[in-house]
């Protein structure tokens, strides 16, 4: 199964996923915050999957929240941290699915994927858009179809994550060649 992203720019917290007939399948939406986003993923049919709070520059005591099915849930302990190389390029996190299935999301030089425990093939490929290569897509295996609102769920936090650390590097980046304010 493909899930389409609605247009090509990779910011995930604003886009539908249709499907190959051009449903949408899934929608979510960030309104813009200055200092909390809380994205909510919602199915094609308008019912809400999950939100997920999240501050906008992440401190270390700050945590990120999953709600999913009126449970909150800290997102370091709901998809466990297994790997972090020191500069952030490299992100591993467990995921345990409700039939106890034990996957791996990872995100490497800007490829995102899911996959069981262990190495077997990819549950989930999310695929950006290219020059020849159409839009940007979340590949779904057929043994994933099953916990597909799962694999929607972590896919949007691992994204969201991996832009949010974008987004701080570069804004680092430019306080230090402008200099800090005071």
């Amino acid at each position: 199964m493909h899930l389409y992203l609605t247009n090509n720019d990779e910011s995930v917290g604003k886009h539908g996923f249709t499907d190959d007939l051009g449903r949408t399948l899934y929608t979510a939406d960030t309104p813009w915050r200055k200092t909390v986003l809380t994205t909510t993923l919602k199915r094609g049919d308008g019912h809400v999957v999950a939100e997920i709070t999240m501050p906008r520059y992440k401190k270390p005591e700050q945590s990120v929240v999953v709600s999913v099915g009126g449970k909150e849930a800290n997102a370091d302990e709901m998809f466990l941290i297994t790997k972090d190389n020191f500069i952030g390029q490299y992100v591993a996190r467990l995921f345990v699915a409700p039939d106890g299935g034990k996957y791996i999301w990872s995100t490497s030089f800007g490829k995102t994927q899911l996959a069981p425990k262990g190495g077997a093939p990819a549950l989930a490929t999310f695929k950006t858009a290219g020059m020849f290569s159409g839009k940007a897509m979340l590949d779904i295996a057929p043994q994933g179809e099953d916990i597909l609102d799962e694999i929607m769920v972590g896919f949007l936090l691992v994204e969201l994550l991996k832009n949010q650390k974008k987004e701080k590097n570069v804004d680092g980046a430019f306080i230090a060649m402008m200099g800090a304010p005071g």
